[in-house]
């Protein structure tokens, strides 16, 4: 199974919010081989300045050291999926990075697992699963 993270999803996860006894879940079969998981490079970002901005920079020095070793496969984004990722936000509004998400969700015929409720305008274009 192939799952994209939104970066609520692992915000939720870091600071033990709604939905992140899931995500933890969806972590463990991962390391089992049972999912495949993929987050992009720009949504990591994302994670990070949400970090830094609600709970500091030491926090996001933190983090930023911890995510990389989770088994999560960090995604560059690439031409084709920042123009995918324009077209999606054109057509269905929403945030720009979360226009990003649901474009590799796309391209790798995978789920998007998030708490964002924004989310709702990619409905029919992508797979969804809420947490929380």
């Amino acid at each position: 199974m192939r799952q994209v993270l939104d970066s609520s999803a692992l915000v939720a996860l870091i600071h033990k919010q709604a939905g992140h006894d899931y995500v933890y879940r969806l972590i463990e079969r991962t390391q089992e081989g049972e999912a495949d998981l993929y987050l992009s490079e720009l949504n990591y970002g994302e994670i990070l300045h949400v970090v830094a901005r609600t709970w500091g920079i030491e926090e996001r020095e933190y983090h930023g050291r911890v995510l990389p070793t989770l088994p999560i496969t960090l995604v560059p984004v690439d031409r084709a999926l920042i123009e995918r990722g324009a077209e999606i936000k054109a057509l269905r509004g929403g945030a720009f990075l979360d226009a990003i998400c649901a474009a590799l969700a796309e391209r790798l015929d995978a789920t998007v697992v998030t708490g964002d409720q924004e989310f709702h305008n990619y409905g029919g274009l992508v797979e969804i699963e809420w947490l929380g």
